[in-house]
């Protein structure tokens, strides 16, 4: 068995033979390429004899071609693009809000090209990368001030750190949640070097919680919206209006951490009660934050609006260096928010205002043209049915928005068979699995993207 060795093929060799099999980047794949015979010469040195080996393993051209079998099926370096039929419009696993292709075209100008980023072409001085976002968002909000920085755990971070070291805060139990990648409320305020103060129970805190625990060590009030769940029932909360009003008579800034917000009043029956930025501003709070990649549908950034005076504090924390927006994302902001300049066409625009706003009629018309073009064997079972999707992305759980999906099913493979075999599909389709079916919500299919979605039906349900 010795002599195997021998035929063992070079790092090299398949460098060679995956380039020359068309797949591209070989160069990056060195490191897994080791890895890869390394994990091929356990496997032979468990075998106990010839007989265990396979056939493949027992000759140079076996191996270099189970290489180029092997780093054909493997997961792209880079990312790919998807087709979202699970009907969650903002999706963290996709990447949450796809971003217009004319902002995209837009920003890509911007970017392939020296840009005045931190210059003033006026004067010819140096000018400060965040004026043009800092003016857009005021005059979209009308609030005092604004600055972004990048993703709005950093923003409520920042906002911690500036306004709550050393003292206490207020917080409803009911608002100490977590977020997505064990973002706790208490641990940022923990890291942030102030104590937190518990007011009320988990379902109901009323105004004299808050008094009841107001003390002079007490820095900031904090409102935090439970932007991933939902409590129904015997419940009561403090409105962000009576906090605000609350906190002025007392001379305590409020702090709220929105979670996701827009500037655009939905149409959607279902989505008539969520306020817009320009609502909560209005309401006086000092400092309020939210994502920039969930219901405003531009890119991963923390927006941040309020007092002047305060918004200097975080501008000046030496913390507001190190969580500054990039270069590329600060691009696609402000091409977002210009969109929101004109609100006539916006929906057009932001990929995710149009699926929240797509009806339920329209959606079934695009099932319905689907399901009638496609040629199916006898094994397969295609039907059409309304359902519901959700917003996502940590924006408004509590809304469900009727909907319609292709399902689709057959006698021989499992539901979980056909979604994986859509899911390994070129590009790949991501659905839901729901009473052995998968069903393929359109809400969240990009127009232009129909087309490619037939075509890999089509292939499969020619099986």
């Amino acid at each position: 068995m010795s002599s195997w060795y021998r035929n063992l093929p070079s790092v090299q060799e398949i460098e060679l033979t995956l380039s020359q099999a068309g797949l591209t980047n070989v160069n990056l794949q060195r490191r897994q390429i080791e890895a890869w015979l390394e994990n091929l010469r356990l496997n032979y040195n468990q075998c106990s004899s010839e007989s265990d080996i396979p056939e493949w393993m027992n000759s140079r051209t076996g191996i270099l071609s189970q290489a180029k079998k092997s780093f054909t099926q493997r997961k792209p370096i880079q990312l790919s693009p998807v087709i979202n039929a699970t009907g969650i419009v903002l999706h963290t696993n996709l990447g949450r809000a796809p971003i217009g292709e004319e902002l995209l075209s837009q920003t890509i100008r911007s970017l392939s090209q020296y840009s005045d980023l931190e210059l003033d072409l006026s004067s010819g001085e140096r000018g400060q990368r965040m004026d043009r976002i800092e003016s857009l968002l005021c005059n979209l909000s009308k609030a005092e001030s604004a600055t972004v920085v990048n993703n709005n755990a950093a923003a409520v971070f920042l906002m911690m750190k500036t306004f709550c070291e050393g003292g206490e805060v207020l917080v409803s139990r009911g608002e100490l949640v977590e977020i997505g990648g064990s973002f706790r409320i208490p641990d940022i305020l923990r890291e942030a070097g102030a104590k937190l103060i518990e007011v009320g129970t988990t379902n109901r805190t009323r105004l004299s919680d808050y008094q009841n625990s107001l003390s002079e060590r007490t820095v900031a009030l904090l409102k935090v919206h439970p932007s991933n769940y939902f409590i129904q029932g015997f419940t009561e909360e403090v409105s962000l209006n009576e906090l605000v009003e609350w906190s002025k008579k007392v001379e305590i800034p409020t702090l709220y951490d929105w979670g996701s917000g827009t500037f655009y009043r939905f149409q959607q029956p279902e989505l008539q009660h969520v306020p817009t930025v320009q609502q909560e501003i209005a309401t006086e709070v000092d400092v309020m934050s939210f994502s920039g990649d969930k219901l405003l549908g531009g890119p991963q950034a923390g927006i941040v609006l309020g007092r002047k005076n305060l918004l200097e504090k975080m501008k000046n924390h030496p913390l507001y260096r190190t969580v500054r927006l990039d270069k590329a994302s600060l691009c696609l902001l402000e091409q977002t928010l210009t969109a929101y300049g004109n609100m006539n066409n916006v929906v057009q625009k932001i990929p995710t205002l149009e699926f929240l706003e797509r009806t339920k009629e329209e959606i079934l018309g695009y099932v319905n043209n689907l399901h009638g073009s496609l040629s199916i064997k006898s094994e397969w079972k295609l039907t059409v049915r309304e359902t519901e999707s959700m917003a996502g992305g940590g924006g408004i759980p509590e809304v469900k928005l009727p909907s319609a999906a292709l399902c689709l099913s057959n006698e021989r493979f499992s539901a979980s068979d056909i979604h994986n075999k859509l899911r390994l599909s070129n590009p790949a389709v991501i659905g839901m699995i729901r009473k052995d079916n998968v069903h393929l919500d359109l809400r969240t299919v990009m127009k232009y993207q129909l087309n490619s979605l037939r075509e890999s039906l089509q292939s499969l349900v020619s099986e």
